[in-house]
């Protein structure tokens, strides 16, 4: 059993954050800690989904607060939110730490108890060993609370990676995206992706998959030196009509790239090459509610990507359009139907999409819309080494035990299942490598 415990600061305070780190090292050696921050982040990780999977399963969340930490936009926005979503559920123990004078006694914040006690920033402390001392303190006595509550949540005995069950076999898909890829003529410009399937076959997990393992092999770049760096581009809220949706398109994309949302679309392509690596753009679009405005985000999609500037040779950039299909009501399955009639109309190279206007310009593939697993797809991944590189040290570089996960998949499919859909089987997986890997000490 042991406690996690998330850091949410600006990167402006990340020597505070180690200082206050290593102040905390008794604390998370007698409690067995799992501390984590936005540096632990692997390169090619979708690091906006890492962080929100941390957020979700963290016990406390410490709020790092600065005026660079209130003037975040994505703290605000994502990590602010839901860590006072947790803590009006009871689920964590929100802790705002003061570092730095800032005006948080008019925010949300102002509710919940803070430290140093007082409220007196680290950074006005004559001796600021003093101040992170009276925040362990603090820090100790919620850890302490919570376990008197039998609040921390007990976890497996490994830190298992969230995408490891999505690695199963999307064959089809990945020598579609392949092959398309290849035939992309080098720097000619954008290359769309489109992904589609059942809300239950997970095509947001597919993309995730896409953007941190796949687009690497296909590539024609050193994976061991280079990683995808991978964006959203948020799509409009509503419908506004074509040249509104476009202008959102423009300022979303802008405020991700160059940090402000006034930027030209010619500053934003030349932050791009500026990254000296493959450019992920990823929107997301249910089609439950197609019939009234779907496919107008499409063709804003499609049509901004158009009109962006080229990159220079040997620079990539795949911008990725999830679209994920809900079939609970009869009018989410008519938006669905007319979603796929629409995608299976469409291409790209020159030729003329539905409406008559070409995408000369831009290079793509609408991949095949995501199946159910089958048993032989479920049992290849378990035997594949290479999607478990380094997670043991013992039995690497395959999984800890083979022999039983095959036989614990074998029990899933018993029932006469030819497949499984992907979100119901990941959790099973999921289960299966909690029962079957080596203790976390001998990593």
């Amino acid at each position: 059993m042991g406690i996690g415990i998330f850091y949410s600061y600006a990167r402006e305070d990340g020597e505070l954050r180690q200082r206050l780190g290593k102040h905390l090292a008794v604390l998370r050696r007698q409690y067995q800690i799992l501390d984590w921050h936005d540096g632990k982040i692997v390169p090619g990780t979708e690091w906006d989904r890492e962080i929100k999977h941390r957020l979700a399963n963290s016990d406390v969340i410490l709020l790092l607060i600065s005026m660079d930490f209130l003037d975040s936009d994505y703290i605000s926005r994502v990590e602010i939110k839901e860590a006072m979503r947790r803590h009006d559920q009871g689920s964590a123990s929100v802790i705002p730490i003061i570092l730095r004078p800032c005006d948080w006694k008019n925010s949300d914040l102002a509710k919940l108890n803070v430290l140093p006690t007082g409220g007196k920033p680290v950074a006005e402390w004559g001796n600021r060993d003093k101040a992170y001392l009276d925040i362990v303190g603090g820090v100790r006595r919620v850890i302490e609370e919570r376990i008197a509550k039998g609040q921390p949540i007990e976890r497996s005995k490994r830190d298992i990676p969230w995408h490891l069950p999505f690695l199963c076999d999307r064959r089809s898909q990945d020598d579609s995206l392949d092959i398309a890829l290849n035939s992309q003529e080098r720097g000619s410009g954008p290359f769309i992706c489109i992904i589609h399937g059942n809300e239950e076959e997970c095509p947001d997990e597919y993309g995730d998959r896409l953007r941190r393992t796949s687009l690497a092999r296909f590539l024609p770049i050193d994976r061991r030196k280079v990683a995808i760096d991978s964006r959203q581009l948020r799509l409009p809220s509503q419908n506004l009509g074509r040249q509104k949706n476009l202008l959102v398109l423009q300022r979303n994309l802008a405020e991700e790239f160059c940090g402000r949302r006034d930027a030209a679309m010619e500053e934003v392509a030349a932050e791009m090459v500026k990254i000296r690596a493959p450019v992920v753009v990823y929107s997301k679009l249910s089609t439950e509610e197609w019939e009234k405005e779907g496919s107008e985000y499409v063709g804003c999609f499609l049509e901004y990507w158009q009109g962006f500037p080229s990159l220079p040779p040997g620079r990539y950039l795949v911008c990725c359009l999830l679209l994920e299909h809900k079939t609970q009501s009869r009018k989410a399955k008519i938006g669905k139907n007319k979603a796929v009639e629409f995608l299976n109309k469409l291409s790209f190279g020159g030729q003329m999409n539905v409406s008559g206007q070409g995408y000369g310009h831009l290079g793509g593939q609408v991949l095949p819309e995501l199946p159910s697993v089958t048993r032989g797809e479920a049992i290849d991944w378990i035997n594949d080494a290479s999607n478990f590189g380094g997670y043991c040290s013992i039995h690497q570089p395959g999984f800890c035990d083979v022999y039983q996960s095959r036989q614990a998949i074998d029990g899933l499919y018993a029932e006469s299942r030819n497949r499984i859909p992907m979100k119901t089987l990941a959790a099973n997986l999921m289960q299966i490598l909690e029962r079957y890997s080596c203790d976390r000490k001998e990593r």
